[in-house]
């Protein structure tokens, strides 16, 4: 009889404090587990692509020092400057470009006879578009060769631009040509 009695009492006091527990537990007393949505800015296709046309001969000794500063490195010491222009069409929208280009003779690596070789290449692109005016990094290399067009490819992150404040990073790259002007395309993200 008295476990009965001792059964009951747990019983009862237990289903009495259920509407304090159920009121604690209430939204008003605890945080969402789940966090605040927030907007934010959203990565966009970042896509350009620049007709380049180059210089035969180098603008000068050393690294290029024009632009926003992006190719102003020269890690062997032995390096030469060339400057390209041409335009730009896409998501800066049209308008004129200049591609500063420190080309490492230093770095150069290839095969034994120098029939093709490839060397670092640092680069600054300004871009004053319709849309935006961007300044951006390339970092890449260059390769020539005796049976086959100059190219030019790395990747390409945007330092400065008032469409994208936040980033931007894509592949990039094209041909080199000092007669016609090649393409140069930039494809990646930006926010």
């Amino acid at each position: 009889m008295k476990s009965k009695v001792l059964v009951i009492a747990i019983l009862a006091a237990a289903f009495s404090s259920v509407p304090a527990l159920a009121q604690w537990h209430s939204q008003g007393n605890q945080t969402d587990a789940t966090p605040e949505k927030k907007k934010s800015p959203h990565s966009s296709k970042w896509d350009l692509t620049l007709s380049l046309l180059y210089p035969s001969t180098p603008t000068n000794d050393g690294p290029c020092a024009g632009g926003a500063g992006n190719a102003d490195h020269c890690l062997s010491g032995d390096c030469l400057c060339f400057t390209a222009s041409g335009t730009a069409k896409g998501s800066a929208g049209n308008g004129p470009v200049m591609f500063f280009e420190t080309f490492d003779a230093g770095g150069e690596f290839g095969p034994i006879g120098g029939d093709s070789g490839c060397t670092p290449v640092y680069g600054d692109i300004e871009i004053a578009g319709k849309v935006d005016t961007e300044s951006i990094a390339f970092i890449g290399t260059s390769c020539f060769s005796s049976i086959a067009p100059q190219i030019l490819e790395g990747g390409c992150q945007l330092t400065d631009s008032e469409k994208f404040p936040v980033v931007g990073l894509g592949q990039c790259g094209g041909n080199v040509n000092t007669i016609v002007p090649q393409p140069f395309t930039i494809r990646g993200r930006a926010e």
